[in-house]
């Protein structure tokens, strides 16, 4: 059993089998799913091995990573007691205070531990679920693990610990991999079966390769925005946003920023963390673009609360003019669809510009219909390209993305934010439509 304190929930009491360690940890919402704990086992070292690690996390209360890497496991009788806490469909959280220091000297830090790929958590917490109908391939016909994760989850261009130091280096606000194992077991219908015996069976997909994996990575806040924008109940939502208050005002002791002591009662407080949150997304946004990154997936699954971005296997780098910064992505897969140049711009930059500010204006909504105070739309609109404009350096564009048109790309981002936040129109997502659909104006 790690030595760090869990939560307890009113109803499901720890079981006290002692050849069982358990952890009830936190998740992310579900829709139409109410919260309940989840029993967890963590894996015996001798049924994971960690791949890569990053060495340099610090935290108070002598923590692993190693610690973190565990699974759903409610094989010892009270399974139907205790069913899952609602999260996302693979991935659970833990609170815990860590930091680590980039290469500037810049130290960061974060309050949340998510461990990705523990199981089907989704199915854990759904009644008369069919096992059997669960797909072993996702939405691009690529063998998957039911709620687990391969080693494609955590390496894209390079393994995720060495790509989210960078990402983080250079201003972004990202999740940061603490460790990424190579694991031995796989969680089906909430007990655990060796890896060997679960492809055999068909659990998974039988495929050499298909072997899975566990991310241990770590956040301001692993809410995102679509989770608050989906949840129904009041209270819920109101639990989620004083969560995520208090993340954010940790952030400002430990940094010393100029802002005061966040109380989620105060209008102007509430219209200070909204006009943060904004900012932070669009500036995430422009260092993207400024280094030659694209997302792909910048919608509001992947924005937390706290203005950062997650899932970033996903993030391709088109560096055109092989600078060392970021590796060339690998030939093997096909980029063209995001690197492809529309007059003047790639099409990845457009797609993470409208994602991106598609998913502040769910959070606008959200926040105005629960009655906290934000920025008006103008305002809003003014915030958002004053900020992208203001971080975005003309000069470095010519290192990372000589092709890109510059003066074109920062009048895309003024149309497509005032005709999301201003006009309120809803530009057709690409990956069902053409750029076309957009009639961009300023193309």
């Amino acid at each position: 059993m790690r030595n760090i304190l869990q939560p307890e929930f009113e109803g499901y009491p720890r079981t006290r089998l002692n050849e069982k360690a358990i952890a009830l940890e936190k998740g992310r919402f579900i829709e139409g799913v109410s919260s309940v704990p989840v029993l967890l086992k963590p894996l015996d070292s001798s049924e994971y091995k960690v791949k890569f690690k990053n060495e340099e996390v610090k935290n108070d209360v002598g923590a692993k990573a190693e610690d973190f890497i565990y699974m759903i496991d409610n094989s010892d009788g009270i399974k139907a007691a205790v069913m899952g806490h609602a999260p996302h469909w693979r991935n659970v959280s833990t609170f815990l205070d860590t930091s680590w220091t980039d290469t500037n000297g810049k130290p960061h830090y974060f309050f949340d531990v998510s461990t990705k790929g523990i199981g089907i958590v989704k199915s854990e917490v759904l009644e008369d679920y069919d096992y059997d109908t669960l797909k072993v391939s996702n939405e691009y016909d690529v063998n998957i693990n039911l709620g687990h994760a391969n080693k494609d989850d955590f390496f894209w261009m390079e393994d995720l610990v060495t790509f989210t130091q960078k990402l983080n280096s250079i201003g972004i606000r990202s999740e940061l991999y603490w460790a990424i194992a190579e694991v031995d077991k796989i969680s089906y219908n909430g007990e655990l079966y060796d890896v060997a015996d679960a492809k055999r069976q068909g659990l998974v997909h039988r495929s050499k390769d298909n072997n899975p994996y566990i991310g241990v990575r770590l956040l301001k806040s692993n809410h995102r925005i679509e989770d608050y924008s989906k949840k129904t109940s009041p209270d819920d939502k109101r639990e989620m946003l004083l969560s995520v208050y208090d993340a954010f005002n940790k952030e400002t002791t430990l940094t010393g920023r100029a802002f005061p002591q966040l109380d989620i009662n105060n209008p102007e407080h509430q219209k200070i963390y909204f006009e943060t949150v904004l900012t932070q997304h669009v500036q995430n946004l422009a260092l993207l673009i400024n280094n030659g990154l694209t997302y792909y997936h910048m919608h509001s699954s992947n924005l937390t609360l706290m203005g950062e971005i997650v899932d970033t296997a996903v993030v391709e780098s088109v560096n055109i003019n092989q600078t060392d910064q970021f590796q060339n992505f690998e030939e093997e897969y096909d980029t063209s669809a995001r690197t492809d140049l529309y007059k003047g711009i790639r099409l990845g930059y457009l797609k993470d510009i409208r994602d991106c500010l598609t998913g502040i204006r769910s959070l606008f909504r959200s926040l105005n219909n629960d009655g906290y105070k934000v920025l008006n739309r103008d305002e809003a609109h003014s915030k958002i390209v004053a900020t992208f404009n203001g971080i975005f350096d003309k000069e470095k564009m010519k290192i990372f993305d000589s092709e890109t048109d510059v003066e074109k790309l920062l009048q895309v981002v003024e149309e497509i934010s005032r005709r999301i936040l201003v006009e309120r129109e809803t530009l057709p997502a690409l990956k069902r439509n053409g750029i076309e659909n957009w009639n961009l104006r300023s193309l």
